[in-house]
């Protein structure tokens, strides 16, 4: 038996370079063999090291990013950081406020938060209470 059937008989997931994630880090956090078998696979130190300490980026200078020109890449599909950033940032806005993304509400809440802003700007104070069920 393979040592990457092994894994997979064992954890249900083999050592796959390609798109990094949080399950291959704990496994090979567990397994000193998964975690070689992993390095092994993973052409860049630096990513394969970014991903071990759970860092969010790291630093690819061969491999500038086309759009921007950073050098600083997730380490979980090798895709530029900075852009990541810019593109989701109205997004992160949105969830601070307390708000879904757009795309994550259906259309019938996308019109009540519509109708809200419309009162807002016509000068009507409004205040959120939620109602509460008891389960029984």
């Amino acid at each position: 038996m393979t040592a990457a059937r092994r894994f997979a008989a064992t954890w249900g997931r083999e050592p796959r370079a390609s798109l990094l994630d949080k399950e291959q880090r704990k496994i090979a956090l567990a397994e000193p063999a998964f975690r070689e078998t992993l390095r092994r696979r993973v052409r860049s130190p630096e990513r394969f090291a970014a991903l071990m300490t759970g860092r969010p980026f790291y630093i690819a200078e061969d491999r500038p990013c086309r759009l921007c020109g950073s050098s600083r890449k997730r380490p979980r599909d090798h895709t530029c950081y900075d852009c990541i950033l810019g593109k989701n940032q109205t997004d992160w806005a949105r969830m601070q406020a307390g708000l879904r993304p757009p795309a994550e509400r259906s259309l019938a809440g996308h019109r009540d938060s519509l109708a809200r802003q419309k009162r807002e700007k016509a000068g009507e104070s409004l205040s959120r209470t939620w109602e509460t069920a008891k389960v029984q």
